[in-house]
């Protein structure tokens, strides 16, 4: 079994520890703070030229304690844009697949919202 250069298994750990600290810093916010900041993020993103012009987005759905990403969805699809999500296959690979409908959704791996079908979004 390969092993990875000590560099990279310090980067990795110090990585997990951070993802940690910020997992435990949002489980702290109040529903209101968090909703406060989710709100200002999806500001900020809409004010970026590349997110503006963008006429795909792929983004993932939020559960909590995340940023919240579904008035994000909500504003994209109503503005018409092609919205892409993240499904994850048997083999944990990732792709994109078209999201269109919030009925579409169900429940997967650690009750993550997720289409079950879909052919991969080519954009």
């Amino acid at each position: 079994m390969n092993h990875p250069p000590a560099h990279v298994a310090t980067l990795v750990q110090a990585k997990n520890q951070v993802r940690l600290e910020l997992k435990q810093i949002r489980a702290g916010l109040s529903p209101v703070a968090r909703a406060k900041a989710s709100a200002r993020i999806m500001e900020h993103l809409l004010g970026l030229p590349g997110a503006a012009a963008a006429q795909t987005l792929f983004i993932y759905i939020s559960r909590d304690p995340e940023v919240d990403t579904h008035a994000l969805i909500r504003h994209a699809l109503s503005q018409g844009r092609v919205v892409a999500v993240p499904r994850i296959l048997p083999d944990k690979t990732m792709i994109a697949v078209r999201f269109t409908r919030w009925e579409e959704l169900t429940p997967g791996e650690l009750g993550i919202l997720t289409l079950k079908g879909g052919e991969p979004w080519p954009g």
